[in-house]
This record gives structure tokens, C-alpha cells and sequence, in this order.
């Protein structure tokens, strides 16, 4: 473990970065994430670890890291809340102004919290900075590079698929995540994709186009994925925001989405099958006829 205390003198003191990580028995894990906030070149940012509940020695772990470095916080919450709910505790608690939601399996590049304050000294009009993600294989050998570029008002390119933003890529004003009342503690699954289709409806983005965020590969459970149920793989955001769909992007879009979630869950129990082809049926008349063929044909082969 190790630590900077590299103060930039010329930083403007009204932007700090608050890093919080949300994390459930990481004890094995959440030691890369917090090394890599510690290993900062650019000292003006805080962290805080907000624990759903683990069950393992995660406690123990994180309380070290705060006799380390005071800018390192620890909270708890009384009950498991999921992922969504452990990011609100933590953005209601930060007191910076900027807010990463870095996941606890990731990690930043060292010169994370220096290029992206940069960057908003350069971009005053932005509120929503993101970066490239350097995707790391099982061996923790670099692999691809995820480049998703956000610029500007990108509501369009996310109704469409022709963007996405990662939660651990995107540092976001504090007061923009309170504007929309904070982030869905319903949402099972596509949780990034609910939030910034909420953000981007007011918010304009900036992309640094580099590789600051290391994205892990590992054969651990991660806290936000809940991809099993009926409102999994997006069926979820899609139906909670069906007209911004129909209206922005249009009808053939929202039902080609609606499509692909169904393929998706054909490997589903049977009954979660049913489910989810009624609410699409609901959801799209249209697709429903599309999918009374498509049964038709397949009987008839």
C-alpha cells in the first residue's frame, strides 16, 4: 500500500473529486481500487466505501486504508441495498462537487484525478466527464480498449446504442445526480444506462479520449449485475422509459431493442419466458404480431 501527497498548487480549490466505491466481500478485491486512488498524482480528491453489508473481513480492510490516508472514508450500510443504494449513501455523505462511481473490481490510471480536473478547468459548460476504459484480461494483461466517445448532448446516441457510459468512466457534478433525485434503487440491471439516460436529457458531456479506468476481469460475482429475472437485461430501463424511446429515437428502435432483450432471455425458465414476452406484447403491439409469427413459423417447421 502506498501512498501520494502530491499537491498541484494551481488547483482550483472548488473542484474536488469524490470517489465513491460501492462494494459488497471485496475483501479480496477492493485493495487495487483504493491503491489506485491512494497512488493519485493530484491530491485533491477523497474516498469513500460504502460497504452493503459484507458478511466477510471487507470492514477490516477498508478501516486499514482509513488510518492511511484521512481522505479515505468508511460507511456502512444497516442493511443490503444493492448497489444503487450503496452509490446514494455515498454521494449523499461526499462533499466534493465531482463524483466518480468507481466499482470496487476497477481502478484508475495515476494521473486520473489531475487530467480530469484539467479537463473541467478547460470545459466549464461540461457536467459529465468520461474516459476511455483499458480493459484488463484474467492475468491482468491488457487487452482492448474500450472507446466510447461522449460529447456534447448525447441523449440520442444512447436511446440508439451508438454510445454507452460506464459508471467507473464518468465523473459527474454532485448537484446533477441531486437534480435527478439521485439514482434507481429499483433498477436490477443496465443501472449506468438508466442513469445517464436520466443525466443526458440536461446534462452535456465531455470525453477525455485516453485510457484512465482499468476495467478487471475476474470469476467473482459483481454487485451490480442481476440479469436473471423477468426485469433483467434492460426489459427494466426500457419499459420505465418508453416514450423519451418512442419519441426520440422512434418506434422501430424502442422495438428492436425490445427484440433483442427477448432473444436475450430464451435461455430463461420457462415462466420467465411468458413474463417477459407479455410485458413486450405490452409494450409494443406492433412486436407482439412479429412475435406471434415467429412462434407460428417455428411450429410449423
Amino acid at each position: 500500500m502506498s501512498q501520494k501527497m502530491n499537491c498541484c498548487q494551481d488547483d482550483n480549490e472548488i473542484d474536488r473529486i469524490s470517489v465513491v466505491i460501492p462494494t459488497y466481500n471485496r475483501a479480496l478485491l477492493i485493495s487495487r481500487a483504493l491503491d489506485s486512488v491512494l497512488n493519485q498524482t493530484n491530491a485533491n480528491w477523497e474516498c469513500w466505501v460504502i460497504d452493503d453489508f459484507s458478511t466477510d473481513h471487507t470492514k477490516e480492510v477498508i478501516r486499514n486504508y482509513c488510518r492511511v490516508d484521512s481522505r479515505i472514508h468508511y460507511a456502512m450500510n444497516q442493511c443490503g441495498k444493492g448497489a444503487q443504494g450503496a452509490r446514494n449513501t455515498g454521494i449523499k455523505l461526499c462533499g466534493g462537487n465531482w463524483v466518480l462511481l468507481l466499482d470496487s473490481d476497477n481502478a484508475l490510471s495515476p494521473d486520473y484525478v489531475d487530467k480530469v480536473l484539467s479537463f473541467i478547468r478547460d470545459h466549464p459548460e461540461v457536467d459529465v466527464v468520461t474516459n476511455f476504459i483499458q480493459n484488463m484480461g484474467p492475468d491482468q494483461e491488457k487487452s482492448d480498449v474500450c472507446q466510447w466517445v461522449t460529447d456534447g448532448k448525447i441523449l440520442k446516441s444512447l436511446l440508439n446504442e451508438g454510445t454507452y457510459v460506464d459508471n467507473s468512466s464518468a465523473c459527474i457534478r454532485k448537484d446533477k445526480l441531486f437534480s435527478i433525485g439521485l439514482l434507481d434503487e429499483r433498477c436490477p440491471s443496465y443501472q449506468e444506462w438508466d442513469t445517464h439516460i436520466r443525466l443526458a436529457q440536461s446534462s452535456k458531456y465531455g470525453c477525455i479520449r485516453e485510457p484512465l479506468t482499468y476495467y478487471y476481469d475476474h470469476k467473482g460475482s459483481r454487485i451490480s449485475q442481476n440479469t436473471k429475472g423477468v426485469w433483467g437485461k434492460g426489459l427494466y430501463v426500457l419499459k420505465k422509459h418508453r416514450k423519451l424511446w418512442i419519441n426520440t429515437v422512434g418506434q422501430d428502435v424502442y422495438s428492436r431493442l425490445l427484440l433483442h432483450v427477448f432473444d436475450q432471455h430464451q435461455s430463461s425458465p420457462f415462466y420467465i419466458r411468458l413474463r417477459v414476452r407479455a410485458i413486450i406484447c405490452r409494450l409494443s403491439p406492433i412486436l407482439c404480431k412479429q412475435l406471434a409469427k415467429r412462434r407460428l413459423h417455428s411450429w410449423k417447421k
